[in-house]
């Protein structure tokens, strides 16, 4: 054997047990040589045979474009990923869902996992008024916006977006004897062209003299001026002489074929009647 092959040969062998204690090394060797000893060509051999015997083979056909994993200590086969990432019969990569609906949150309340993932959300109610030109898309009840496109703000009552505003209606004082039939027609402001309105409650107040009884009603009013009553009452038993208040609920959105709102008072019997009424009323977004 040539010096210079050997002296090469002894050099990285020495350096190979230097770097490796008989803890860490994964591949021993049979024989150990010290600096300065004759060499022995049999050991040196020796020892780069146990270094050829470490090398593995393997067995095994992934299919093109897989993963390759091991199936056993000297085979491979294909595989995929599983866990928050997985793969399905090639290298693309699917995101396990966090839990989380999708969507914009107000003043949200979050929680992150340790792998820094938001695997609960919810809205809040801290803070300020969120705003924007359009709603959010996923609101909780009593969640507060301000469009800023229309200047009012809304609260979300668990079906529909309303404004916090109430505005209100007044239908002017009627007084009237003989006719048998009477409309005060009147257009709300906002007109309800440019927003729905949510009819909440409100208030009759009337005076017959003598006593009698007449049907008082609030009627909406479509296109082609037809009326259908929101809420009516009668006044025959009212006490003759006396200013008489009915209150009433709604609760009801008031829906686009209402061109407008009407008093009606109908007359059955009596003389006189006084005749005014109150609407309370939100928008809708």
């Amino acid at each position: 054997m040539p010096k210079n092959v050997l002296f090469l040969g002894l050099f990285l062998l020495a350096s190979s047990i230097a770097w490796s204690t008989p803890a860490s090394a994964t591949c021993p060797v049979p024989n150990t040589l010290t600096n300065g000893q004759p060499s022995d060509a049999t050991q040196v051999m020796g020892n780069f045979n146990a270094l050829g015997n470490c090398s593995t083979s393997t067995t095994g056909s992934p299919t093109s474009g897989n993963l390759t994993v091991f199936s056993g200590s000297n085979s491979i086969t294909g595989g995929n990923l599983t866990g928050d990432v997985t793969t399905s019969g090639s290298a693309a990569t699917t995101l396990a869902p966090s839990g989380v609906s999708p969507g914009s949150y107000v003043n949200s309340n979050i929680t992150i996992d340790a792998k820094g993932r938001i695997t609960a959300a919810a809205n809040g109610t801290g803070g300020g008024v969120p705003s924007g030109t359009s709603f959010p898309s996923v609101p909780s009840t009593n969640d507060r916006f301000y469009r800023s496109d229309r200047n009012i703000e809304y609260f979300y009552d668990g079906t529909r977006w309303l404004s916090t505003q109430i505005f209100q209606v007044f239908f002017p004082q009627y007084s009237g004897g003989t006719t048998a039939t009477n409309d005060i027609e009147f257009q709300p402001v906002p007109y309800r062209g440019t927003y729905s309105l949510y009819l909440l409650d409100g208030h009759f107040e009337s005076y017959i003299t003598p006593a009698g009884t007449w049907t008082l009603s609030i009627d909406r009013v479509d296109s082609a001026n037809s009326h259908v009553a929101i809420t009516s009452r009668s006044t025959s038993s009212d006490t003759a002489n006396v200013w008489t208040e009915a209150a009433f609920t709604l609760n009801a959105v008031l829906d686009s074929s209402a061109r407008l709102l009407d008093t009606r008072v109908i007359k059955s019997s009596g003389s006189t009647i006084y005749f005014a009424a109150v609407l309370n009323y939100r928008l809708v977004g």
